[in-house]
């Protein structure tokens, strides 16, 4: 259940590729909630050719966890 006000084109999830406690990865939590252009992949397995390939044939963004606290989120 969501709030009535909540839109999901107003949002944007960071989501991270390893997701403690749950069988999927971040990528597949993306893909079941179809929030692939809403979404930016944040993950230490930026340079696994797997990921990187599977974000790119579903269209989403991927950011190094690395770099994550150095690029500004605006609104």
């Amino acid at each position: 259940m969501t709030h009535p006000d909540f839109k999901i084109e107003n949002h944007l999830f960071l989501v991270d590729y390893e997701i403690q406690g749950y069988n999927q990865n971040g990528i597949e939590l993306i893909k079941g909630l179809g929030i692939q252009s809403r979404s930016i992949l944040v993950t230490s397995h930026h340079e696994d050719p797997q990921v990187t390939e599977e974000c790119r044939r579903h269209g989403i963004r991927l950011l190094p966890k690395s770099l994550a606290g150095w690029v500004p989120i605006l609104r």
